[in-house]
């Protein structure tokens, strides 16, 4: 069967049948001429398909036999246009593979589709013809060298070829770009709900913008003791744009035009957080019950229609609902409020645990931000989307990317005790280059050695916070009872009370609920460390030393026993850390800059 029409690219190149034919066309009889031209005709019918072709083309050019009408290509779509110039016979490799193989059916995106019934009587048709050549190239080639001086007339039959020909490429052609046109469905009406997404998120803007100005003018009128009709006159008031037709002044106040509080990011980081931004409005509840949610709805489900059949790279899965992204964006939106920044002012720890929160509700957004971008740049475009959508490789890499990131989001947001446990657990190691300054360069390096530590301080922090102790559960189900994170296994009790009995040798008072920050401190730089490393003749070090020889075993199974898992939960651990201790210091900078002016 034909291949897209990408892969159709080979030109065709002038044999010497054309010069020398050229040559004995004024100087030599045409029976000469015609005994030549069978000669070569042979020898390429022996060689390939292709060179084939290109002889009988020459052939008919040199012999000036008149050519098929070949007006339909007129109609063919820009990406066959380029291929089947409006004159000339151009025959293509392709289209006689197709006729020989006398296919009934084309399978694109694992759906079968079949030629009319018309297409394959054109491709029998043509079949003949090249039997009937064939057969007389066959004879002639059979024929003593004494008795070739009465040339067969061939000439009807590559007449009768040319016609043939030309009823099945239309024909082909035209079962072709059908197919295409259906199998590209998919992405032309996830472009079409992009379109009408965008339209109505402006919509919402103009609308939101409005009514900001409204009530601002409201304000301001009892303010100013202003009569509110004049108030309301001047916000509807109309700016002439530069064709003279009204433009709302309204206009004026998009969105877009919002600064980011902090002013060190840089240009590309500030349009990444409007698209976003406005993504999470969009997908927010505020949006519950308008025609905005109901494309964002049929936009999602096309996206994972999508994603079944053109995936090949991740799992192809059917099922990327909107739960996620409504999660995301609701979690988004919220790190942002004023009132999680009042709490960020009392309370260091909720600073990383809105970082950790944002970076994963991030990771969500810009998984489906950066589909809906492929879907703006291809929609006036699609008819050179390659039909076979596995073949797309930027279509590929974002949807992979989609995947991925709703599964983080599936895992992660949807359960509320696994995201406490996550950031809670990002919070705490996110502190550590406080008083360990050398993990600042195990996180800018990533060495491995980092990958050996993380494992160690997940449990560390479970073991000392319960709450924390469902992100080892999520990964260790066979050390704790179904879904109670607070009983465990023969194994890991022991581990437990081994842990309770280093901390109370830190103090007798102290319990692993109650660890003081010194004493979470040395636990951390020996767990950094490794067991066997500072060895100490104490016997409280050496209390440590075994705890920490036990609890590397089970640092090794946590990253052994579903390590699929592990990577990617180590994957996002190690980025909700880097932000966390993104964070910890932007706040540090901030309160010496406002030491500092005061």
């Amino acid at each position: 069967c034909m291949t897209p029409t990408a892969q159709i690219s080979r030109p065709l190149v002038c044999s010497h049948l054309r010069i020398t034919g050229a040559n004995m066309l004024s100087t030599t009889p045409a029976p000469v001429v015609e005994q030549h031209i069978l000669d070569c005709l042979w020898r390429a019918c022996c060689e390939s398909q292709p060179v084939f072709l290109e002889q009988l083309e020459l052939a008919a050019q040199v012999l000036h036999l008149p050519e098929s009408d070949r007006s339909y290509r007129s109609q063919f779509t820009d990406n066959y246009a380029p291929l089947f110039p409006p004159t000339g016979r151009c025959y293509r490799a392709e289209l006689f593979d197709a006729c020989m193989s006398q296919s009934q059916d084309l399978t694109v995106n694992g759906t079968q589709y079949l030629l009319r019934p018309a297409t394959l009587e054109k491709s029998m048709s043509l079949l003949c013809c090249v039997q009937k050549l064939l057969d007389v190239l066959k004879h002639w080639s059979q024929t003593p060298p004494t008795e070739r001086y009465r040339v067969p007339d061939f000439k009807p039959l590559l007449t009768i070829f040319d016609e043939a020909w030309a009823e099945f490429e239309k024909y082909y052609i035209n079962d072709l770009i059908e197919i295409e046109a259906r199998a590209r469905e998919p992405i032309v009406r996830a472009t079409v709900f992009e379109r009408e997404l965008q339209a109505l998120e402006r919509r919402c803007e103009l609308d939101t913008a409005a009514s900001g100005t409204k009530k601002r003018e409201q304000h301001r009128a009892v303010r100013y003791n202003i009569r509110l009709p004049v108030a309301q006159n001047f916000a509807k008031q109309r700016l002439p744009s530069s064709d003279g037709s009204p433009v709302s002044k309204t206009l004026l106040a998009s969105p877009a035009s919002r600064t980011l509080r902090n002013e060190c990011v840089s240009s590309c980081m500030q349009s990444s957080n409007s698209d976003l931004t406005r993504l999470a409005e969009t997908a927010s509840k505020r949006w519950a019950d308008s025609p905005l949610r109901c494309v964002l709805q049929k936009l999602v489900e096309q996206i994972a229609d999508l994603n079944a059949s053109a995936n090949i790279r991740g799992r192809g899965r059917a099922d990327l609902d909107l739960r996620v992204l409504e999660t995301a964006a609701e979690v988004f939106l919220s790190s942002e409020t004023d009132e999680q920044d009042w709490k960020e002012r009392r309370n260091g720890a909720c600073s990383a645990t809105r970082a950790a929160r944002r970076l994963l509700a991030s990771q969500v957004l810009s998984g489906f931000v950066e589909i809906r971008i492929y879907l703006t740049e291809v929609s006036d475009r699609l008819i050179f989307v390659d039909p076979q959508l596995s073949n797309n490789e930027t279509l590929v890499a974002r949807l992979t990317r989609w995947e991925e990131s709703w599964e983080l989001g599936a895992r992660f947001l949807l359960e509320p005790d696994l995201l406490e446990a996550l950031c809670g657990v990002a919070g705490r190691i996110g502190q550590a280059p406080r008083f360990v300054p050398e993990f600042t360069g195990f996180l800018e390096n990533q060495d491995a050695e980092l990958f050996l530590i993380l494992p160690r301080l997940v449990l560390l922090c479970a073991f000392v916070d319960p709450v924390l102790m469902a992100l080892p559960a999520s990964l260790l189900p066979h050390h704790f009872a179904g879904a109670d994170e607070s009983v465990f296994s023969c194994d890991m009790m022991s581990l437990v009370q081994q842990f309770e009995q280093v901390c109370s040798n830190f103090s007798p008072v102290e319990c692993p609920e109650v660890l003081s920050q010194n004493s979470w401190q040395v636990l951390v730089r020996k767990a950094m460390m490794g067991p066997g490393q500072g060895h100490s003749t104490e016997e409280h070090d050496a209390a440590v030393d075994r705890f920490l020889h036990r609890l590397e075993g089970f640092s090794m199974e946590l990253q052994r026993h579903a390590p699929e898992s592990w990577n990617r939960c180590c994957s996002i651990l190690t980025q909700c850390v880097e932000a966390v201790v993104a964070s910890s210091h932007t706040q540090r900078v901030s309160v010496a800059m406002c030491t500092a002016t005061i």
